[in-house]
């Protein structure tokens, strides 16, 4: 039996209710609604276990909206949308405990806890036993070892976008998201990310999406790339070597 791709998309489409606008002619106030902003129009793509493939476009094409349907964030409108087999509608719950994810927007933390403790409350939300160990080595493995009894609140900019990688990477996904993961970090932080996403793919069999406005770290990290523009994936690079063929990988 062939083995089951980590993510499949079909024909995924995904809209937003536009901002209001004024009615023609009036100044009174009244307003009504424009037409729905298109964020995805048929999207179809596979991603296999230990593939890293990499999300290209301009600003607004649609990458980061796609990454918070696969994250079960935003519900599609139409299409086909799984993670290890598992509809991302219908089943939710088991999709969040195996996947990492790294988003603009990354909320979830509790500014007044530790770095230790924000990650144990991650640990249990993840259906899985993490033990002290485990912490140690996510915080050890983005630099913040030394500041695991330090507030979240205490975190630049820089160690925030860290701390959303030690989460990420916590509960051994089998599905890792990454929308720009190395934005706000050093030169020499963000090889030490490359060889994370390299070992975490190429090792243990994750499939990783990742979002990147850096052209050369997509053409070193990724083994191949999609380019999306205005909702539409435009073009997709024939991959660089074979997906890892892992055939036990997507369910665990």
């Amino acid at each position: 039996m062939p083995a089951m791709s980590a993510i499949e998309v079909k024909n995924l489409s995904k809209s937003y209710p536009a901002a209001e606008r004024p009615m023609p002619g009036s100044w009174l106030g009244g307003r009504r609604s424009a037409e729905r902003m298109q964020a995805l129009r048929q999207i179809s793509l596979t991603v296999e276990p230990g593939e890293i493939v990499g999300l290209v476009g301009p600003n607004g094409s649609g990458k980061s909206t796609l990454l918070r349907v696969l994250a079960t964030l935003d519900l599609p409108d139409s299409g086909e949308v799984s993670v290890c087999g598992l509809d991302v509608v219908e089943h939710a719950a088991a999709v969040r405990r195996k996947i990492g994810a790294v988003l603009p927007l990354d909320t979830g933390f509790e500014p007044r806890a530790t770095l230790r403790e924000n990650l144990k409350f991650f640990a249990a939300l993840s259906g899985r036993y993490i033990g002290p160990p485990d912490i140690y080595y996510a915080l050890d493995g983005v630099g913040l070892a030394e500041r695991a009894d330090d507030t979240y609140a205490s975190l630049g900019s820089g160690q925030r976008r860290r701390m959303s990688l030690a989460r990420a990477f916590l509960a051994d996904p089998r599905v890792l998201l990454l929308d720009e993961p190395t934005r706000s970090v050093d030169a020499e932080f963000a090889g030490r990310v490359a060889d994370l996403i390299r070992q975490t793919a190429h090792s243990s069999g994750a499939a990783v999406l990742l979002v990147s406005h850096n052209p050369e770290e997509i053409r070193n990290l990724c083994d191949r790339s999609l380019l999306l523009d205005q909702g539409r994936l435009l073009h997709a690079t024939p991959p660089r070597k074979p997906a890892v063929a892992i055939h036990t990988a997507v369910g665990r």
